[in-house]
């Protein structure tokens, strides 16, 4: 009973990301405890609240281009759409391109780069996002950074 539930939840996050789930499966098989930690993880990883939609999109963006994860920003660029985020900022995100974004995206986006780059410049472009967002945006971005696959 409890494998065909574990097997429909696997088969809902492939059509919703429209990817394989197969490490899912190989997770559940050689460790189910992992693989419930995992499943809780998961929520996490999506939280989006105060953010914009486009300018959530683009943190997502950032925090996976500092892994160079394929994969993972194929299945954040068609969560981002599934969402409503505009074509034309993910793409600018994906290219790094911050002149082709809204000021909202563009401030997200870039304190997000500077924050996984570790790059001091942050700190100013930290004190913008909470002015805009409250202490709420920079919870929301430290996720999604934090969450990021690594």
């Amino acid at each position: 009973m409890l494998k065909n539930i574990i097997g429909r939840l696997i088969r809902k996050q492939e059509e919703v990301t429209g990817e394989s789930a197969d490490f899912m499966r190989d997770l559940y098989e050689a460790s189910p405890r992992g693989f419930w930690r995992f499943v809780l993880f998961v929520p996490m990883s999506r939280h989006r609240g105060t953010l914009p939609v486009d300018a959530a999109s683009a943190v997502r963006i950032a925090a996976v281009h500092a892994e160079d994860c394929g994969p993972c920003l194929q299945t954040i660029i068609k969560l981002s759409l599934d969402a409503g985020a505009a074509p034309r900022l993910l793409r600018a995100a994906v290219e790094e391109n911050p002149a082709a974004m809204d000021e909202e995206t563009r401030l997200a986006f870039e304190f997000a780069r500077h924050l996984v780059a570790r790059d001091p410049r942050s700190e100013d472009l930290r004190h913008a996002v909470e002015r805009r967002w409250g202490k709420a945006g920079i919870c929301e971005i430290a996720l999604a950074i934090a969450s990021r696959p690594s």
